[in-house]
């Protein structure tokens, strides 16, 4: 009846906030969302909320916290998500292999925490591909779990990752069945550092005459392989420094590729120190 409409209209009011607040970005927008999800949490503390509405609580809290760049924050919530998860194992579990993999893009290319990132990865592969079934998310996995083999020096590890991650997203996510450009410099450094050089040049002399968009993690990628096939370090960082724009975000993945040439002797260069 009306009243059980109206004793939703908080909830209510509070889920187009931060949908108006994630749309728009806008600093006014945001910090109602932050005021209305402080109130929610006031409301609820002491109280014994269901799993569903303790998810529905913290997963409002993650966004704000996404929004507000607080990383502590969203690991914090992401953390409580995935706890919540195994403390309830008989709710739907859909959606425990994005909190994974959003909790492992932060620890992996933010924090660093290698070891922990790839816990969490293999729990989606060998947990939740299993449980939930393989999609989008499992290519994701792949993915960084190629990037996880890369920090690790394990090179076979980066080839084997990185053709994964192509099957995947070919199946899930509509990708070219040769991969992406990233995948397949990814697969192509795997090679060239297990010594099938003649291989990784020919994927990266068939990138360099298709028609791509320069992007930084590109540049990023190509420098790591070029290194691998024993191009100096102060050409690599040259011709890196010549790739550096202005107006391109230095984002968390292009720091922690840029980590993995700074530990092959590449750099300094202008813009990420």
């Amino acid at each position: 009846g009306i009243l059980a409409v109206l004793e939703q209209l908080p909830n209510t009011i509070r889920i187009v906030a931060l949908r108006i607040a994630a749309h728009t970005r806008a600093p006014d927008d945001i910090a109602l969302a932050e005021i209305l999800l402080e109130e929610r949490l006031l409301e609820t503390e002491g109280l014994q909320a269901s799993p569903l509405e303790q998810m529905e609580t913290l997963g409002s809290k993650m966004q704000v916290a996404r929004m507000t760049e607080n990383e502590a924050s969203t690991v914090e919530s992401l953390e409580e998500l995935l706890a919540l998860f195994e403390r309830h194992p008989d709710i739907a579990s859909r959606g425990r292999d994005i909190v994974r993999a959003n909790l492992s893009e932060i620890v992996l290319y933010a924090q660093g925490r290698v070891d922990a990132a790839d816990e969490l990865l293999t729990a989606i592969i060998e947990v939740d591909a299993v449980e939930l079934g393989e999609n989008a998310v499992t290519a994701r996995a792949a993915r960084m779990l190629s990037d996880v083999a890369m920090a690790k020096d394990d090179a076979a590890g980066v080839h084997t990752w990185a053709e994964r991650a192509i099957a995947l997203e070919a199946q899930y996510q509509g990708g070219r069945e040769e991969g992406s450009e990233s995948l397949q410099l990814r697969r192509a450094l795997g090679l060239a550092k297990t010594g099938q050089v003649d291989k990784a040049r020919f994927i990266l002399d068939d990138l360099s005459e298709a028609d791509h968009a320069n992007t930084l993690e590109r540049a990023l990628l190509i420098a790591l392989v070029s290194l691998s096939l024993e191009e100096s370090a102060d050409t690599v960082t040259a011709e890196l420094q010549a790739a550096i724009r202005p107006e391109v975000r230095i984002t968390t993945v292009h720091r922690f590729l840029y980590r993995q040439l700074e530990d092959a002797g590449v750099g300094p260069v202008i813009g990420f120190n």
